[in-house]
């Protein structure tokens, strides 16, 4: 008798530890959201929410699925108003991703290429009445409604973006070196990167895309690094063979290139170095897209050759 109630007693234990870590878990989320205490003036409009991968669709609708795609586990809500004045509003969202990569990725979605880099702290932008960053797997926005000036909105939202920065302790991995491949200074808040594919070069998907001023003007820039040579082989053969109108091949040394005219009468100029694609997806003429390739290989095996010595770790 005594050893069947010593079994019941050790099942019961495990049962509740496992459901106080899950519920742990959970709460800790909500937990890196603003408290009253901490920004004072404000007050919460109801008690903050956890929505996960089964029930997102609740909050984002039809964009939980380009939130899915990128690695989505949860998001925070809270809703907060002005005690002075209850029209000023702020909405504090923390998404939770399942890599620094994939929050990397579903900011750079959102905040394209049209944005304000804001220099609060790193990684970081603002958008209408919005600013958005992101810290390790956590991706940030913090929205007001437009009832007042911008100034005071800006102030507002940095208020709400400081505490969370704060209360997110543990950033997770950094980024992988080479998604500041091309860029100055290792920055990449002019990067976005496609799980799937941009919609020019579907076929390759994990492409990085980053907007580089070149000459005076902003050329999008396209990378990416596959597992093998053999692949990335595989990427322009496909494009050359199945792409209507096919890419043409041209001669280099060094690497191969393949060129094509876009529908918006550019021209995309794709290029493979061992494991590498590179090139660019709005050249003017075959002239400069043949130019910028040849640049960009010099600037990528630079970029192979110093890696070897130094790591250009993003937080």
């Amino acid at each position: 008798m005594k050893r069947n109630l010593t079994k019941i007693l050790i099942l019961f234990s495990i049962i509740s530890f496992l459901s106080c870590r899950n519920i742990i878990h959970s709460v800790n989320n909500i937990q890196l959201l603003p408290r009253e205490s901490d920004v004072p003036g404000w007050r919460l409009n109801s008690a903050p929410k956890e929505y996960t991968v089964d029930n997102v669709h609740r909050y984002l609708h039809n964009k939980g699925r380009i939130f899915k795609k990128y690695g989505f586990r949860s998001v925070s809500v809270a809703k907060y108003h002005s005690i002075n004045d209850q029209s000023r509003l702020t909405t504090v969202e923390i998404y939770k991703m399942d890599s620094t990569l994939n929050a990397f990725g579903i900011m750079g979605i959102e905040r394209g290429f049209n944005h304000i880099e804001d220099s609060v702290f790193e990684n970081s932008y603002t958008k209408g009445a919005g600013f958005y960053f992101r810290k390790g797997i956590y991706y940030i926005r913090i929205e007001a409604s437009k009832t007042t000036d911008s100034f005071t909105i800006q102030r507002d939202n940095i208020i709400f973006a400081q505490v969370v920065h704060e209360n997110i302790k543990n950033p997770n991995e950094p980024l992988q070196d080479y998604v500041a491949l091309f860029g100055d200074n290792k920055r990449v808040s002019d990067v976005v990167y496609y799980i799937d594919g941009h919609p020019q070069l579907p076929e390759i998907d994990n492409l990085f895309v980053r907007g580089k001023r070149i000459s005076g003007r902003i050329k999008h820039i396209i990378y990416s690094k596959r597992d093998s040579c053999y692949e990335s082989l595989k990427y322009i053969s496909s494009l050359v063979q199945e792409m209507e109108p096919p890419f043409v091949l041209s001669n280099a040394e060094e690497f191969q290139i393949a060129f094509n005219r876009s529908e918006n009468n550019n021209y995309i100029f794709i290029a493979v170095y061992k494991e590498w694609i590179f090139g660019i997806i709005n050249a003017d003429t075959k002239f400069e897209g043949k130019k910028i390739v040849h640049r960009l290989y010099t600037e990528l095996i630079e970029f192979l050759k110093s890696s070897n010595k130094y790591s250009l770790l993003i937080p």
